[in-house]
């Protein structure tokens, strides 16, 4: 199938819209787009306007936040098939306050920001569908803020790793080593350190940009437990039965 080719299978490949009910999702297909996600495309840039609302079927997004008086970046988030790049626009910004580029390549459905909207105030399946993204998203930020105050490079990484398997459900993806550095918020030396120690005990393969999961029990082994946590509030929170019990509690407020 071409990369711009829709189906029905293509959309279930997000985890959000594959929770939405049929008729909601037919809504929303004439406003959605098939577009690639390239490294390392800027899909919101700070301080400018949002101009789209990104649907990730298999690429990830990461997420950063200006460090003010060291002219640098880091993390404070990713985004893959389990949510939607341009959550400000749901919440009511019209501006970014971060970039947001594209550090693992796939595709996405694009949709406008103006139609994005419209849709939050449309259909009440979608607004309870982001609803529960937005509290396991922030939970991720929250929980990724103390994992890089406590825990080690070689736990981070491995978290880190995980979490991107996860997205793009295969084991081998392409990484540059200078944006695992911003990933993780360390100097490229100590990220090297991390990945030849993982790479030597035969738990990952590491070569000319990509990486190999090889052994997925023992990396879960040296992650430390905020990938769990993490992994864990998502299942939670976009579970398919309180996704729709949330939206149907909505659907009869707004009837009464």
């Amino acid at each position: 199938m071409s990369p711009n080719r829709s189906s029905s299978e293509t959309y279930q490949q997000n985890r959000l819209l594959s929770l939405l009910p049929q008729e909601t999702l037919a809504g929303l297909i004439p406003h959605l787009e098939l577009v690639p996600l390239d490294v390392p495309r800027l899909l919101e840039t700070e301080g400018r306007p949002i101009r789209h609302a990104y649907f990730p079927l298999d690429g990830v997004a990461s997420v950063l936040a200006s460090v003010i008086g060291a002219q640098a970046k880091i993390e404070v988030g990713t985004v893959g098939r389990e949510g939607v790049v341009g959550l400000s626009l749901f919440l009511g910004a019209t501006h970014a306050v971060s970039d947001s580029f594209v550090q693992i390549e796939g595709r996405a459905y694009r949709m406008s920001a103006l139609d994005f909207v419209e849709a939050t105030r449309t259909f009440p399946a979608l607004v309870a569908v982001l609803h529960r993204f937005s509290q396991a998203y922030m939970v991720q930020v929250s929980q990724c803020a103390a994992c890089n105050r406590v825990h080690s490079v070689s736990q981070r990484c491995a978290r880190w790793l995980l979490m991107t398997q996860d997205r793009v459900s295969a084991d081998t993806f392409k990484l540059k080593q200078e944006f695992l550095g911003i990933m993780l918020g360390e100097r490229r030396v100590m990220v090297s350190k991390a990945e030849a120690s993982l790479r030597d005990r035969g738990i990952i393969a590491y070569s000319r940009g990509v990486v190999k999961i090889l052994d997925r029990p023992r990396l879960e082994a040296v992650a430390c437990p905020c990938y769990e946590v993490i992994r864990s509030v998502y299942d939670r929170m976009l579970a398919r039965s309180g996704v729709m019990q949330r939206a149907d509690s909505m659907c009869s407020i707004e009837l009464r």
